[in-house]
This record gives C-alpha cells, structure tokens and sequence, in this order.
C-alpha cells in the first residue's frame, strides 16, 4: 500500500472519528459526504444520505425556510458563513440543534459548500438559562428598585409622623394648661368679681348712684357671659380627651332622649316632631352618648336662633344610606361606599348671614346673647365619629343639616 492511500485511509477515519459534524452538499442541496458521528446522531445509514437526500429534507420547517431565504444566498455571494444555526431531525423526528461553519469550494462547473459544526443542546439549555436568570435579575433589579422608593416613601412618611405625632403631643400639653386655664385661673377671678358685685346690688346701699348699680347689673351679666363662655370652651376642650365607646345605633331613641334631655333642665321648648327613617340592612356603630350632644346641640342652636320668637319648635329628621365618596376632600382620590346619611330640619334657626357657621364663634355677632360656640361643638362631634356635615338655611323657614357617616369607621376603629 503506498504512503499516500495510507495517508488518506488515516484522513478518512480521523474525518469519521472526529466528535464533530462534517459534511458536503452540491449546489443542488444534494448531499455528497458526510462524517459517521452525525450519521450515528441522526439516525441514518450512509447509502441512505449520501447522493440520495438533499439537506433540506433533514431540516426542520424553521431552518428549512432559513435555509432557503436566508443561508443560501448569503453563501452564494460570500463564499463562507460562522456560526450558521441550524436545527436537523432525525430519522426518530427529534431535533438536534446545530452551529455550523460553511464555506464554498468551486468545483470543476459548480461549486460544493462544505460545512463543520458541533451540537448545541447543552448550549441552548445554558442559554435558556442564563436568558431566565437575566430575567430573573431585572426582575429583582426593577423590584428592589421599587422596593428602595417605597422605603424613601416610607421614611418620609415616618418623618412626617413623626412631626405630627410631636405635634399632636404638644397640642395636648397645650389642651391640658388650656383647661386648667378655664376651670380654675379664669373662673376663680371672674366668680370673686360676681360675688362682690352681686353682694353690693343686694345690699342697696343709698349712697350708691344709680348709674353705678346700673353699671354694676352690667357688669354681673358680663360676668355671668364669659363665664358660660368658659364653660363652653371647656367642653369643646374636653371632647379630645374623650373615649368613643362603639354600639349599635338606633336614631329615634337617639332623637328622643336629646329631647328628653332638653326638657329636663328646663329649656321651655314645643316639639312638634316628624321622623323617617329608613330600613339600614347594615348595622350602623357609633357612640350613643356623643350623637344625643350632637342633636341637643342642634336643637338648642334652633331654638337660639330664632328671628321670629315661635314657641313651636318643628323637626323633621330622615335617616338613609346613601353612596358616599369618603375621599371626597382629597381630589387625587375617590372610593364610594355605603353611608348613613342624617337630613336634620327645623323651622326656627337661620344663618343665612353667617358664611362659615361651624367656625368657632363665627355666629356670636347675630345674636347679643349667643356665644357662637354650639355648631363648633356639632361640627367636632361629627368629625370625631368620622362623618362630614353641611347645612343650608332659608330665612324665615329654617335649616337644613346634612350629615352623613361612613359604615366603615368604627370598623376600622375598632380593627
């Protein structure tokens, strides 16, 4: 045997041996050689591919319109390619994926493509791998990243608290000299001045001129003005150490023991009353105690308001539930829910001439007696149990207050 056949058996076998693929097809698509290691993967015997198949028929439907549209006529006009992929089928009709570098080799009037590649199985998986990781990792990246604005938000948020939380501290410190203030430092002076000017109208004494016992009757109604005024105040004041006790509401029996109320200390008050009240399929919690205030209030400032002097005093209440939006005072936000809506009429009270009733002693100018005190005190009831109040007043016909209460609050307080 001569130097070069064993030379090119050597060739052959190391060309079939190799753990790589190899193989030759015309310009045709028909395949000319091809190695034993992708003939063992693919399944297929050697006189079952050589000079019988085309590559396209070991194609699947993706790299075989590949093939046709994209690999030939690059090869064609570079004469090589890198790292083609291409996905073959088996005789079994599995797919091996394959990576392939292809150049042309003019043959005689035509021309062969000889191709090398390896499979990319293992490759592909990594791949899949390392795109989900990726994922994974924006996903991580774009969460902390979340994650580090909510904690700033949170920190501001936790500042702000913090401010108010000191503040509110403060205010409180503040409410507690401020009652100390009403119940002591300003009534003891104030009880010393009406007894020494009471003491002197009863004695009559002669000497006295008449414009000073006038003066000194003025000065004991005076007296007794600011010294309701500090009772007031002081119950306004008080109503933030209060604790809300949570029950199940019924507002007629409401209604009826404000009246009761009334009529027991005297107040010489008419009632000619109408309530409707609708069915609530919800159970309606609240604190008994503050909503009998809060319609004593009502009545009384009816009553204290009164242009006309009747001695009838009318009331029409109406209960409901109506949808409500409980973030009706911030405009960036809106939710509506089930709440209890209260309309509350009387035929006496009119404000037409005040702009702002619920403002502390924003109604103590309509009235010579009236401290403007009661309505503040309405106001900061409903507010404390988690509601709103409006009202609207015609002159000589009366008021109408609207009050309404969310469902939810002493659920949330309660929580």
């Amino acid at each position: 045997m001569s130097q070069h056949s064993q030379n090119s058996q050597d060739w052959q076998a190391i060309y079939n041996a190799t753990p790589c693929y190899f193989f030759s097809f015309r310009d045709d698509g028909t395949i000319t050689r091809v190695n034993e290691t992708f003939l063992n993967d693919l399944g297929y015997e050697h006189e079952e591919v050589v000079g019988q198949m085309k590559l396209e028929e070991l194609l699947t439907v993706g790299s075989r319109i590949f093939f046709q549209t994209h690999f030939y006529p690059l090869i064609k006009m570079q004469k090589k390619a890198n790292e083609i992929f291409l996905a073959f089928l088996t005789k079994q009709k599995s797919d091996i994926p394959v990576l392939l570098n292809v150049v042309v080799a003019d043959v005689e009037d035509t021309f062969e493509i000889h191709c090398g590649g390896m499979q990319i199985s293992r490759r592909n998986q990594f791949e899949k791998e390392l795109l989900e990781a990726k994922n994974i990792a924006q996903k991580a990246l774009h969460e902390n990243a979340e994650l580090i604005a909510a904690k700033n938000e949170l920190q501001i948020a936790e500042r702000k608290l913090e401010f108010q939380i000191q503040k509110l501290s403060d205010k409180n410190v503040d409410e507690v000299e401020l009652n100390k203030v009403l119940s002591h430092d300003l009534q003891e002076p104030l009880r010393k001045i009406n007894l020494f000017s009471s003491k002197l109208l009863l004695e009559q004494d002669p000497d006295i001129k008449p414009e000073s016992l006038e003066a000194l009757r003025k000065i004991t109604i005076f007296v007794d003005r600011v010294r309701q005024l500090l009772d007031s105040l002081k119950k306004f004041n008080s109503l933030n150490e209060s604790q809300i006790t949570y029950a199940i509401i019924d507002f007629k029996d409401i209604i009826e023991t404000a009246k009761k109320n009334i009529l027991a200390v005297g107040d010489e008050i008419a009632f000619v009353d109408n309530m409707s009240i609708s069915k609530i399929d919800h159970e309606f919690k609240s604190d008994f105690k503050f909503l009998v205030s809060l319609f004593e209030e009502l009545i009384k400032n009816a009553k204290r308001f009164d242009n006309q002097g009747n001695r009838e005093l009318k009331i029409n209440a109406t209960v409901d539930v109506i949808k409500n939006d409980v973030f009706a005072k911030n405009k960036d936000r809106f939710r509506y829910e089930d709440c209890v809506r209260i309309v509350f009429e009387d035929n006496f009270s009119n404000y037409r001439s005040a702009a702002t009733p619920f403002q502390l002693f924003s109604m103590s100018n309509l009235v010579a007696d009236e401290l403007g005190i009661g309505l503040t005190y309405c106001r900061r009831i409903v507010q404390m149990l988690g509601g709103d109040i409006a009202f609207s007043s015609k002159e000589n016909i009366g008021t109408v207050f609207t009050i309404i209460f969310p469902f939810t609050h002493a659920i949330d307080q309660e929580a």
